[in-house]
């Protein structure tokens, strides 16, 4: 359930970085994202629309951060119940993280992001809180298990959902790497040193306060949701640096909007529809 496009890839990570010592140098691990989707259409309305979302991540050990932007271009704005008038829709999302070993054989991973979702200005009533508890343990030397709980926490519509899978890398022995789970899953095909391809499909849940001008519902919610599996191919020619085009498909969406005291004011099902991604990785130490 996204905030951080990267949960899958941190589990080693974090793993790998337990068995260094403690004076290691610590990186900056950046992360620059573009989706641009093809019209899609509200259910029973003559509304429809495309959106650009532009996306950047920053991670240096405890301390993260992510931004995202998404511009609306809408069309045929005559809907039975008001105008869903809202040209953009941001979200600034500080965080921390812990790793911790446990036992020589199980480790916890803690995460807490405070989630700022708004049209024009941040208040109180926009923060979602999105808290992460995770343990993990080997399973053998190519696969660890994982297990715990998170949320999404906003007053109109809390969400609680379970972590589960396990993440498996061979190392040279293998082409293939990955991830098996909820609500995240990937799985990675090594062309050859630099080119590789990789297969995701994740569960996103999002939440924007509106401003008190918007004319559809002033002062209040809206919360999407989306399944988004997607196929990209990658380019890293340094353990560095690597950049990334895709595709993705959303499906099985919804948009809800809510008035100012958290009602639901109205429910749409959304149609499916294609994007196009584009990203860029780095790491500074």
């Amino acid at each position: 359930m996204r905030i951080s496009a990267t949960f899958i890839s941190s589990l080693f990570l974090l793993a790998i970085a337990s068995a260094h010592s403690s004076d290691e140098e610590l990186s900056t691990d950046f992360h620059m994202r573009y989706l641009s989707t093809e019209s899609s259409r509200l259910s029973g309305q003559e509304n429809s629309f495309s959106l650009n979302e532009y996306q950047i991540e920053i991670e240096r050990h405890a301390f993260l951060f992510e931004v995202d932007h998404r511009d609306y271009n809408w069309r045929q704005r005559e809907v039975i119940s008001g105008d869903p008038d809202w040209g953009s829709l941001t979200r600034i999302a500080p965080g921390l993280q812990y790793f911790g070993e446990v036992t020589d054989n199980w480790s916890v991973w803690a995460k807490l992001y405070a989630i700022a979702g708004f049209e024009n200005s941040i208040t109180k009533d926009s923060l979602t809180y999105n808290p992460q508890l995770i343990a993990l343990t080997p399973y053998n030397d190519d696969i660890m298990l994982f297990a715990g709980v998170g949320a999404f926490y906003h007053p109109v519509d809390p969400v609680y959902y379970p972590i589960l899978g396990l993440n498996w890398d061979a190392g040279n022995e293998s082409r293939w790497s990955g991830a098996l789970g909820f609500p995240e899953t990937m799985i990675r095909y090594q062309l050859n040193d630099d080119w590789s391809l990789k297969a995701e499909f994740e569960v996103e849940i999002r939440f924007y306060q509106l401003s008190n001008s918007n004319q559809f519902s002033p002062g209040g919610y809206v919360k999407t949701d989306d399944l988004l599996p997607g196929l990209q191919l990658e380019f890293a020619p340094t353990s560095s640096f690597s950049s990334y085009l895709g595709l993705q498909y959303s499906f099985e969406r919804t948009l809800s909007v809510y008035n100012s005291q958290r009602d639901l004011q109205e429910r749409n099902q959304v149609t499916s529809g294609w994007g196009i991604r584009f990203g860029l990785e780095w790491v500074i130490n």
